[in-house]
């Protein structure tokens, strides 16, 4: 009997989430809660993995199932895995990520030179996936030291930058689109390559680069400024 997998995506604009469907054959609530059940989510110290780990905390304590958070790099890892067999049963993930990993497809760009490339994340698409519902908005922008002399966009001419995001795509289409707004490009910026936004908070702690783009209320931001100060 065929499954339907859905799945829950964050998004800067909304968040979703992935989970499985049970069985059709039988009405939803005939079927019986599964005791354990994961949810994938992106690296400690991600907003996303916050989020999750507060949800998972309210499920656990509140329903006969435990729910256990399975951090990660990305959807990615997860998400081809999740629509072959189900497991894991939830999924946190960039909007961006979740039309990808469905479509198998690239999104038209309104940017010149491709930066995200012309190469699917995805490939073939996951169509078992399913949105479970949208969530809050994430607000983004570029984290420096607090005593850096950086105070705009403009300021970030010529100094190092987090870059490349190869593990989370999605989350180097928001910085595109915080750069272009500004009437920029990466190609203004000294390129640092990082793997996944917490890397790049990791490397503005580190010295490694002048500034980083990174979401407000993520947990690696909060370690970051109760160690050397940012803004």
């Amino acid at each position: 009997m065929k499954k339907k997998r859905i799945l829950m995506l964050f998004g800067i604009a909304c968040v979703a989430l992935m989970v499985i469907a049970l069985p059709c054959a039988k009405p939803a609530l005939a079927q019986p809660l599964p005791k354990r059940i994961s949810y994938a989510t992106h690296k400690v110290g991600s907003t996303h993995h916050g989020i999750a780990t507060a949800l998972s905390k309210v499920a656990s304590e509140h329903s006969k199932m435990m729910v256990v958070v399975s951090p990660g790099t990305g959807p990615a890892a997860w998400v081809p895995v999740m629509n072959k067999t189900g497991k894991p049963e939830f999924g946190s993930a960039h909007i961006l990520d979740a039309w990808w990993a469905w479509t198998g497809k690239i999104t038209p760009k309104p940017l010149a030179g491709d930066p995200l490339g012309t190469k699917p994340f995805y490939k073939g698409g996951n169509p078992n996936l399913r949105i479970l519902m949208a969530g809050p908005r994430m607000s983004t922008g570029f984290m420096v030291r607090a005593d850096s002399d950086i105070k705009t966009h403009q300021d970030l001419v010529g100094k190092r930058v987090g870059l490349g995001y190869l593990a989370l795509p999605a989350a180097y289409a928001t910085l595109l689109a915080d750069v272009c707004n500004a009437g920029l490009s990466v190609d203004n910026f000294v390129e640092v390559k990082v793997s996944h936004p917490v890397d790049g908070v990791g490397a503005l702690m580190e010295g490694r680069v002048d500034a980083t783009n990174a979401a407000i209320g993520m947990a690696k931001g909060a370690e970051a400024d109760a160690k050397i100060g940012i803004r």
